[in-house]
């Protein structure tokens, strides 16, 4: 595997990507980590438009369904030591441009996404990092997970002012800091160890909450890269963390199999790519080397560094095309994903 950059986009710390359909037309919603935009691109990672002016402060961006380019974002999460202005805001394209419709003040709060339940009930999963902060560096007071069904129109219902009512699903949990969607499922991943929330069956029954494995962990993505028809979990390790793992399940339980041993300074982006019927782990580091490198199985596990210098803080897989805000060069890359050798 290969990856040829097709296109660059400068901004400064970018770090959060969202894919939406805007007019029938697939685009690419990307913002910075602190004073820089929001903009919107292309799939060829050409400018289209600014959907909001900087600062932005955000870690994540989740598409809206049944909307028209309808998406939810975090803002004003500038650092974990200046996040307690972190707040949710619901975007939509109107006549005369982007909206922005604030849904949440939720402090603190990093990453979060959506998960449907089983009679179709949208629901918003949040993590907040910590839940106060007196000073620098200061993780004396663990963060939550939270939860918070979307009415159907969630469009109109932002629009006339609505907000989540959220409730706590779990605490205690120290650098609340991974997020993944997983099938039917999310997961977090926190000083605490890693949980995974499925949502209520229908309205008025509660979340179930799993805890899957205890090690301390910063982010998590699941992918079948044995092919055995069982999710491998990748992690990194510890809160922004140099040591990458893979866990196997067995019997319903985590187990590590595999540890990196070569040690990727401030890991942080992760994705999972799909070629040829099988399926692959990808994972960008911040420090040193800066690589974007591919993990796979071929009877053990395996690795190939596919690209160097990136600094990457998030990735976005579409097909054959790969998404990375390489924060640390200040350049949104698209990058085409090549299966020939």
């Amino acid at each position: 595997m290969k990856l040829e950059r097709i296109n660059s986009y400068s901004m400064d710390k970018c770090y959060a990507i969202g894919r939406i359909e805007l007019d029938g037309r697939v685009c690419y919603v990307i913002a910075a980590e602190k004073t820089d935009d929001c903009v919107l691109l292309d799939e060829k990672g050409s400018y289209i438009e600014t959907i909001w002016k900087g600062p932005s402060g955000t870690m994540s961006i989740v598409p809206l369904e049944n909307t028209n380019g309808g998406f939810l974002a975090t803002r004003r999460f500038f650092s974990p030591n200046d996040s307690a202005e972190s707040r949710i805001y619901a975007c939509f394209r109107g006549k005369n441009g982007w909206e922005q419709h604030e849904i949440a003040f939720l402090p603190f709060t990093h990453r979060f996404g959506t998960i449907k339940g089983d009679d179709g009930t949208l629901y918003v999963i949040a993590s907040s990092i910590k839940d106060e902060h007196h000073y620098k560096d200061d993780w004396s007071h663990p963060g939550k997970l939270y939860g918070a069904a979307l009415p159907q129109d969630a469009e109109a219902w932002a629009r006339e002012g609505g907000k989540l009512e959220f409730s706590v699903l779990k605490d205690g949990l120290t650098k609340n800091h991974g997020w993944a969607a997983w099938g039917e499922k999310v997961a977090i991943s926190s000083d605490n160890g890693v949980y995974s929330v499925k949502a209520p069956r229908k309205m008025g029954d509660g979340f179930e909450v799993e805890k899957l494995i205890a090690e301390p962990t910063s982010d998590i993505y699941f992918a079948d890269i044995d092919s055995d028809g069982r999710d491998e979990m990748i992690t990194i390790s510890p809160f922004h963390g140099d040591t990458v793992s893979i866990y196997h399940e067995r019997d319903g339980r985590y187990e590590k199999e595999y540890e990196h041993g070569r040690k990727l300074g401030m890991a942080h982006a992760l994705e999972r790519v799909e070629a040829d019927g099988r399926e692959y782990f990808l994972i960008g580091n911040r420090k040193e080397t800066m690589d974007i490198t591919l993990f796979y199985y071929d009877g053990c596990y395996r690795y190939e560094t596919l690209f160097s210098g990136a600094g990457s803080a998030n990735f976005l897989v579409d097909g054959d095309l790969l998404i990375a805000t390489n924060r640390e060069i200040n350049s949104v890359d698209f990058y085409r994903i090549r299966h020939d050798g």
